[in-house]
């Protein structure tokens, strides 16, 4: 990321009209400039604390341009620092550094209830907003994930559920009697067998159908999260 430069000129300079023009940034203005600042670099959803660094600034010229910029790949997320340079044409009359604490949050599944070893997250999470500054991206578990996966270790109640502590559960166990929907186009037909793989949701399952004694009776299809097979038909 190259240095990005914010510039802010009506908001944050008032000019004082006296014997001579002065350019006055208050504080309190200064603050709200740089929450601006990072609210616009920030991405999704934050919530920005100022920690200090802002100060009453007063200069005996009426063209002060004030700047905020970041410097590399700077993430912003948790404790950042942000530098406001003060300048008149090319001389520069002060720099000030400013410490800011950004929280971030998400839509996020977290644990309505304990989830113990081997529980489905489907119907044991659900999505809330929650800060989700420390954790790093990909980090937390989808929605795709709370649908088909089991858990790996405990979670407590209130936790948000990441993707490393789970696996795709188990929906269908070999020599299973299961029902098998064949699909052909907008046609459903609904049949049974036996499996003779096991197959978590998403994953191919080998079938015995229960009129067939031969391999012309073996299907193979693909395990729903419903626990049934779907073939789609030839």
């Amino acid at each position: 990321m190259k240095n990005k430069i914010f510039w802010i000129v009506l908001f944050l300079v008032a000019i004082v009209a006296k014997a001579s023009a002065d350019a006055t940034f208050s504080a309190d203005r200064i603050e709200e400039a740089a929450i601006a600042y990072l609210e616009s670099r920030a991405f999704g959803d934050c919530e920005i604390e100022m920690l200090g660094g802002a100060k009453d600034m007063k200069f005996p010229a009426d063209d002060v341009l004030a700047e905020f910029s970041l410097t590399g790949d700077l993430v912003i997320r948790g404790i950042c620092t942000v530098k406001l340079k003060f300048s008149v044409g090319n001389r520069t009359m002060e720099v000030l550094q400013l410490r800011a604490r950004v929280r971030l949050f998400e839509m996020v599944p977290v644990a309505i209830r304990n989830i113990e070893v081997g529980d489905f997250l489907y119907g044991a999470a659900e999505f809330k907003r929650m800060e989700v500054t420390k954790y790093r991206d990909g980090e937390i578990a989808n929605k795709e994930s709370i649908q088909v996966c089991v858990a790996k270790k405990r979670i407590s109640q209130g936790k948000i559920v990441l993707k490393n502590i789970l696996t795709k559960g188990i929906v269908i166990k070999t020599g299973q009697y299961v029902d098998v929907v064949v699909v052909s186009g907008p046609v459903q037909v609904y049949t049974s067998g036996q499996a003779l793989t096991n197959a978590a949701a998403g994953e191919r399952c080998r079938i015995k159908r229960d009129t067939g004694s031969h391999k012309r009776g073996i299907m193979t299809g693909w395990a729903g999260a419903d626990g049934k097979v779907y073939v789609k038909a030839r």
